[in-house]
């Protein structure tokens, strides 16, 4: 386990030497910022509906790396790459493309962003049997993750409100079905590179 997370350190200091070094020399973006968001910390909506359930993860421990790409009007277009604990405090990674409008302050430093995040994200899902809990699955699911961003030119904070995913099974027959459960509140650190 610890040779794991080693590896997985190695290639995240890799990434971000990469992120950092390689955006001005290729040129990946014209006035698009870079960045790393760490952290996680999220809110959920409900209390854990089924029995025997465990309880939710609330302090994510994320690692993140948004790559300029591409500024489109005063749209700001990036390449996202996410690690962290999820609602189950099991591995959750995502990647995606990013779109947002930032409105900068004239009379500050301060700016604001609304935008959206659309990709893919492996994670886990609680799965069970006329509401009792029976474990949890890992499945890839869509990311469609419209967020708010405020921050100075250098530091952010980002937040969403994004859907609980939850695996059901009809012991009868033994079919499966997905459904949207109240939705999760959650917030991030970040700084521009």
């Amino acid at each position: 386990m610890c040779l794991r997370n080693g590896f997985r350190l190695v290639l995240l200091i890799s990434l971000l030497n990469v992120v950092a070094f390689a955006t001005p020399v290729w040129g990946f973006a014209e006035n698009v910022n870079s960045a790393v968001r760490f952290g996680g910390w999220s809110y959920h909506l409900e209390d854990e509906v089924v029995e025997n359930a465990p309880t939710y993860n609330e302090n994510h421990l994320g690692l993140g790396v948004d790559v300029g790409l591409y500024r489109w009007g005063n749209w700001h277009i990036q390449f996202s790459l996410n690690y962290m604990k999820d609602s189950w405090d099991d591995h959750l990674y995502a990647a995606s493309i990013t779109f947002d409008r930032p409105i900068d302050f004239e009379f500050t430093d301060w700016t604001f962003a609304l935008g959206t995040s659309v990709g893919v994200q492996s994670r886990s899902i609680m799965n069970d049997h006329n509401g009792e809990f029976t474990g949890f699955s890992r499945r890839t699911l869509p990311l469609i993750m419209p967020y708010a961003r405020l921050g100075t030119k250098d530091f952010f904070t980002l937040f969403t409100v994004y859907p609980q995913f939850r695996e059901r099974i009809n012991v009868a027959d033994g079919s499966r079905s997905y459904r949207l459960e109240n939705p999760v509140v959650f917030w991030q650190l970040g700084f521009t590179l």
